[in-house]
């Protein structure tokens, strides 16, 4: 019996990381996000849905209480554009997302009312031409 532990676990843990990488990506953003810099998710056919978790990982010194985000949305033939912010601290200054260290983990829902979305492209859109601050965005899929 327990030589076969080994051979049910690594099978468990190959099917469980396969299934788990093709349902989170991830953009490295620690040196800055200017305007220019849009991070690009397409999914493919088995991939696609029609809510999406976005992922934010950003530093205790990012000086906001939102991050605004603008959204370009292709669900079959159809784009879309929505604009969301997302609350990271209250009005105390305390931080709405699990933080350990200098890191901070916070993950918004967004949800599309029409068909699944086939291609995500998520820009910065603060006051900032560059903003700090924001380590990576990611998305999960629901």
């Amino acid at each position: 019996m327990l030589s076969r532990f080994p051979a049910i676990s690594l099978v468990v843990l190959t099917l469980f990381s396969c299934t788990q990488s093709a349902k989170y990506s991830s953009h490295d953003l620690s040196s800055g996000w200017s305007y220019e810099d849009v991070v690009q998710f397409n999914l493919d056919e088995d991939q696609q849905a029609d809510e999406i978790e976005i992922i934010v990982n950003h530093d205790m010194e990012y000086t906001y209480e939102n991050l605004y985000l603008k959204l370009d949305l292709t669900d079959g033939q159809k784009m879309f554009s929505d604009t969301i912010s997302i609350r990271l601290s209250d009005d105390k200054g305390l931080w709405k997302s699990d933080c350990s260290g200098t890191d901070c983990l916070l993950n918004y829902n967004y949800t599309h009312a029409g068909e699944k979305i086939s291609s995500l492209v998520i820009a910065q859109f603060s006051r900032e031409e560059t903003l700090n601050g924001i380590n990576s965005i990611g998305i999960n899929l629901k």
